[in-house]
């Protein structure tokens, strides 16, 4: 039995439709949990970047842990929650050749991919240079 040629146009086109609708939310699921990853990415770059600025500060403040931290903060921007500042001397001193760390942990959560919040974390350390005489 032949069918009018329109017939089977419509019924092709339906199927294009599901097909479509198939592919389409597996496509979207898939970039978005591309910009997922790219957020934890930046995330992870900026609390280093951020770690990395506070304790160059303090490289040549060791003294002044209130402008270390301010300084990881100004430029800690992130998509993670409730992030925390912890400035350390492993050394047990604050003289010239002694170390300074700053470390940066935060929670951060994925938006798509089912997995549970993560603890983020970066830290830098570095030697003092340069004791300000007070």
């Amino acid at each position: 039995m032949n069918r009018p040629p329109d017939a089977r146009r419509e019924k092709q086109l339906g199927q294009a439709m599901v097909e479509f609708a198939l592919v389409s939310v597996l496509f979207v699921t898939l970039v978005v949990a591309i910009a997922d990853f790219a957020r934890l990415y930046f995330t992870y770059s900026a609390m280093n970047n951020a770690a990395r600025e506070g304790t160059r500060y303090g490289v040549v403040n060791p003294n002044d842990t209130d402008g270390i931290r301010n300084r990881a903060t100004s430029l800690l921007i992130t998509f993670a929650e409730n992030p925390t500042v912890d400035i350390s001397f492993p050394d047990g001193t604050r003289t010239v050749g002694a170390r300074v760390r700053v470390a940066i942990a935060a929670d951060f959560e994925m938006l798509v991919v089912p997995i549970p919040p993560m603890r983020i974390n970066a830290d830098s350390t570095m030697r003092i240079e340069y004791v300000p005489v007070p």
